[in-house]
């Protein structure tokens, strides 16, 4: 019962319910609390692959370390707050690496539940508010619970590639799997919507299905997203300048400028500018993962990027390999999106989806063992 009500509390998170509830705080430290309760509980019980934890142990190290160098000039309230969700976040690895091998149909079937319900949500609360959100944007974007556009369209997608490992795909998973790509258009998220175009753009191409199939799998996924392109012209004529104004002054959103003062931040101090300051010097984050970190944390630091940076690259070149749909899938996504996002590291979403990619990974691992 515990377990349920812990995937719970996970799911009410990052999917922004507490959020909007304004119990975001409360809801982590409670979930903190039922996971330690949890491990004490059933600490004889719980087993774990000694692969896989060497593997949690790697990304203990890199938050150690992160944190470390990220203290030395750090805001005192803002580290304090970071440090919470970093050992919420890695519990939650935790407590997903020993469940996963148990319990995996469950713990996909409530992300894939998750991410359609969360694009049904969207989709009406967008119907709804569409005229208010008219009145302070020529282009309004939906943002549902978790009050940010870019956070919910790569969300939506995150939970979407759950579809991959679900046992038995239905009929009505398809439909939901539409709803999901219309709730992304809907967010106006031009990262996430670069990064499922270069996923489908990977299967199709590496795809070994007859060349009828390919070109019938292209026709339909044509014809919706013309179909797509059409609706939303007709609800907003001005919806898609997000993505083809390139001459406008704010094609970029301010990300030039703002990965511009993260590399001031990084000259700003050897020793970084410290967890919580990097908008402070310059009014901006970077929004790059890689940049960011290297600006909290300094040029000290900079070893432990490229590691991270050549791991993720190992990591597609591995699922690549071995052709595991969701293993690729995501290592593409959380590459992409590192150049996209300053807050990879810290977002729920990632480090659960971190958790089944290691357990994933393992049991690939080992079936190529077993079948040698």
């Amino acid at each position: 019962m515990i377990f349920y009500i812990i995937l719970m509390l996970l799911i009410v998170q990052f999917t922004g319910i507490a959020q909007a509830l304004d119990y975001e705080g409360f809801v982590m430290n409670s979930t903190i609390i039922l996971m330690g309760f949890y491990f004490l509980l059933y600490k004889n019980k719980l087993e774990i692959n000694f692969k896989v934890f060497r593997k949690y142990k790697i990304v203990v190290l890199f938050f150690l370390i992160y944190l470390i160098f990220g203290y030395v000039n750090a805001d005192p309230s803002e580290f304090l707050k970071l440090l919470v969700r970093i050992v919420h976040n890695l519990m939650a690895i935790l407590f997903m690496l020993f469940n996963y091998k148990e319990k995996k149909q469950t713990i996909i079937n409530a992300f894939w539940c998750s991410s359609w319900l969360m694009s049904v949500y969207t989709i009406i609360r967008y119907i709804f508010t569409y005229s208010e959100r008219q009145l302070t944007s020529t282009i309004p974007r939906a943002d549902a619970l978790l009050g940010n556009a870019n956070v919910l369209g790569i969300s939506i997608l995150i939970l979407t590639l759950s579809l991959f490992l679900k046992k038995n795909i239905k009929r009505i998973d398809i439909i939901f799997l539409l709803l999901n790509f219309v709730a992304i258009t809907l967010t106006g998220s031009r990262s996430t919507v670069i990064i499922l175009l270069s996923i489908l753009l990977v299967f199709f191409f590496k795809s070994k299905i007859k060349r009828i199939y390919k070109l019938l799998a292209f026709i339909i996924t044509s014809i919706s997203i013309y179909t797509i392109y059409k609706i939303m012209l007709s609800i907003n004529k001005d919806f898609f300048n997000r993505f083809t104004n390139v001459n406008s002054d704010n094609f970029d959103a301010g990300r030039l400028d703002a990965l511009l003062a993260g590399l001031k931040n990084i000259y700003s101090s050897f020793f970084g500018v410290g967890i919580g300051n990097t908008a402070n010097y310059n009014g901006l984050a970077a929004h790059n993962f890689f940049i960011e970190v290297l600006a909290q944390g300094g040029i000290l630091i900079l070893p432990l990027v490229l590691f991270v940076f050549l791991l993720q690259l190992y990591l597609m070149f591995f699922a690549f390999k071995i052709n595991h749909s969701y293993l690729l899938s995501i290592a593409i996504l959380i590459f992409m999106y590192s150049f996209f996002s300053h807050r990879v590291h810290i977002l729920l979403i990632f480090t659960l989806i971190m958790a089944i990619f290691i357990s994933e990974y393992e049991i690939e691992t080992e079936r190529k063992l077993r079948t040698r």
